[in-house]
């Protein structure tokens, strides 16, 4: 019982560690494809939140979760949204990253900005 207790231990500490890792690779700032010279739309990551920037004005900001390839983005309720959390399904491909809204199939790309 002992052995089998502490394999399952290690089995979930093994896909914590892998979850944990896959988004810190998206820790960072992602600028949207659709960026133009005059206005740029960024998305930063970091740790536990992201912030979704026009230029440098702070459009919207929250919590965030990531669980293997689904992420999960709150809302601060402080920004005057009165959002439900969003999930998206994220894959990262070279320096681009797609998100798509799992209630709708919409997606949004994101190069790594340097």
């Amino acid at each position: 019982m002992k052995k089998l207790i502490s394999l399952a231990m290690i089995i979930s500490t093994i896909v914590l560690i892998s979850a944990c890792g896959s988004g810190k690779k998206l820790e960072g700032q992602w600028k949207h494809t659709n960026s133009t010279a005059e206005e740029a739309y960024i998305l930063e990551i970091k740790g536990d939140t992201w912030t979704y920037y026009k230029n440098t004005e702070v459009l919207e900001k929250g919590g965030l979760e990531i669980n293997g390839d689904q992420m999960i983005m709150g809302h601060d309720a402080a920004d005057g949204h009165d959002h439900a959390p969003h999930a998206y399904a994220w894959s990262l491909s070279d320096d681009k990253t797609t998100l798509t809204l799992e209630s709708d199939g919409s997606k949004s790309v994101f190069t790594k900005v340097e």
